[in-house]
């Protein structure tokens, strides 16, 4: 059995510190952001003997307890160690720990992974919490039982997930306001928006001391009274969908969390900061505590690609990230005997899974030419023409336990002839035509790049863009129970779909939709053999082909 938990990390917009106490007990705090589409994971495999082995895949770090024996802090993995005795583990397990962002980045790390920590160690024992619970416990841990200085919003940020209003009045008087924001508006807003890495981490708990011990000086006491009604009017304005006045008020916040605490900023941040605005960047913020980590900071479209070639220019480096809307995930399954852990990785490792018997198995689909019409560049709902027979095959997958994930080039992106937003919007309306007739898409994955024809950050060679395997691997990150590989399969109409399918590991299928036939026929013509596992006529075929071998 292994047993996961995953927490996404978060993006704080406004109201940062004013969590903190005694500020949220005595005047009440507020904040507002949003879960962000990079993860915590813990994986966790019992076992039969008393041994306890923790790695941290982040530190290269392993420590060994025993089950038997009392759970001592000495300066090793301690949000492990006060875990395991918070939840009275008494079985021996391995336990796998990995962040999608390091320590000091100002995403909330730490607070995220002893979420997904004591998400997947409540999983295992099987007791059940709602959100607030979690949050608390998790809250408790690290705060109160380690003595770590911070406040209460990562905690609550990477449990409930999403964009949220949290306000603050102290422990067990938090309550979380989710926002309901309309697609459109969080899409325009993340095409708006750069996460910018400064180069440096920074310890948030002596940043929060320094806050804490300015509280009774007049300014600072001011400029937190400043920071959470900005939170109040960047709330309103998000929901109204006024994101040029969103982007401003990030910078008076800014401005204003800076009188806080001498130690939140420091001269690279400030000269970072100051080359965005100078492109036209119309604001942002250092997320966490501050001093180092993550800028966050918003421009409008069209001058989005000027201020990321500044900020790079300037030494800092640009993070490809999306918002998460999902909460904390749990799940379980069996392991096969004799497997061991299998860790996929871009830059440096990224996630854990592992080969069980109960994964899902995924159908992934190339969109264009295999489920709808091929146009030039498709982006306006008004040109999306499903193909005959697309709906019922989707349907098909559905019904037969399938999970259906689109992973598609999207080079129109790149090329600047339409935005992400448009792609998600498209996808969005896709699966409210399929819908209509009982089918659905799970997921959506595109690739925004293109090597030579990109322009501004668009123009890199990625891992995303088939017949490169990023999507997949991305999608694999966020199937906690991984992906069934022998039973999966990738369906397209061009041989780089194909490709892709088997670099993955999964059965490839052309269909002689869009570009296929001729393809196919172009092969069989010169009497080579086929590049892919079975071809059929178009996804209707091809989907009766796969349920015809289960």
């Amino acid at each position: 059995m292994v047993i996961r938990g995953r927490a996404p990390l978060r993006v704080s917009f406004g109201g940062g510190g004013t969590d903190v106490e005694p500020f949220c007990v005595e005047q009440g705090g507020a904040i507002i952001g949003s879960t962000i589409n990079k993860y915590a994971y813990c994986s966790i495999i019992p076992r039969n003997d008393d041994q306890i082995t923790v790695h941290s895949l982040d530190f290269d770090m392993t420590v060994k307890y025993n089950a038997k024996e009392n759970y001592v802090c000495d300066g090793r993995l301690d949000l492990v160690t006060a875990a395991l005795r918070a939840m009275d583990i008494k079985q021996g397990c391995e336990v796998y720990l990995q962040c999608d962002a390091p320590a000091g980045s100002g995403l909330g790390t730490s607070s995220t992974v002893m979420v997904s920590l004591l998400t997947a160690m409540a999983r295992w024992k099987g007791i059940t919490m709602d959100n607030y619970a979690m949050a608390d416990l998790a809250y408790g841990v690290e705060r109160i039982d380690l003595g770590i200085s911070g406040g209460y919003q990562d905690q609550y940020a990477a449990t409930f997930g999403g964009f949220n209003f949290i306000e603050f009045h102290g422990r067990n008087n938090v309550v979380v306001n989710p926002l309901r924001i309309r697609r459109d508006i969080i899409n325009e807003l993340q095409y708006n928006l750069l996460l910018c890495y400064t180069g440096n981490i920074h310890v948030s708990a002596n940043i929060i001391k320094d806050q804490v011990s300015n509280y009774k000086k007049p300014d600072a006491f001011q400029a937190m009274c400043e920071v959470k009604a900005l939170s109040y009017a960047m709330k309103d304005e998000l929901l109204k969908g006024n994101l040029h006045n969103f982007g401003r008020l990030l910078d008076y916040g800014w401005e204003s969390k800076k009188r806080m605490s001498s130690k939140i900023t420091n001269p690279q941040i400030d000269m970072l900061y100051d080359e965005a605005k100078k492109a036209g960047a119309l604001g942002g913020k250092l997320l966490g505590a501050g001093g180092g980590g993550f800028l966050l900071v918003y421009c409008p479209y069209n001058v989005k690609h000027q201020v990321a070639r500044r900020l790079e220019a300037a030494g800092g480096q640009l993070m490809d990230w999306n918002f998460e809307l999902r909460a904390l995930r749990a799940g379980s399954a069996m392991r096969t005997a004799g497997t061991t852990a299998i860790f996929r990785c871009r830059c440096r490792i990224r996630s854990i899974h592992s080969m069980c018997k109960n994964s899902c198995k995924v159908v992934f689909l190339d969109r264009d030419g295999t489920m709808n019409v091929e146009v030039n560049y498709l982006h306006r709902k008004e040109d999306l023409k499903l193909i005959d027979g697309t709906a019922e095959a989707v349907r098909l997958l559905n019904e037969a336990g399938y999970k259906v994930i689109v992973i598609t080039n999207q080079a129109g992106v790149a090329r600047g002839y339409y935005t992400e937003a448009d792609v998600k919007i498209l996808h969005d309306y896709m699966n409210e035509v399929l819908e209509r007739d009982g089918a659905h898409v799970d997921a959506f994955y595109y690739c925004p790049h293109h090597p030579e024809h990109g322009i501004g950050l668009y123009k890199k060679k990625c891992h995303c863009r088939k017949p490169e395997t990023g999507m997949f691997e991305m999608a694999e990150r966020d199937l906690p129970e991984g992906i069934d590989k022998v039973h999966s399969y990738m369906i397209g109409d061009k041989l780089l779909d194909t490709e892709a399918g088997h670099r993955f590991g999964v059965t490839s299928i052309l269909v002689g939709t869009g570009y296929g036939a001729e393809l196919h026929k172009e092969q069989q013509e010169k009497g080579e053999k086929p590049s892919y596992d079975h071809y059929a006529e178009d996804l209707g075929q091809a989907v009766q082909w796969i349920l015809e071998r289960k």
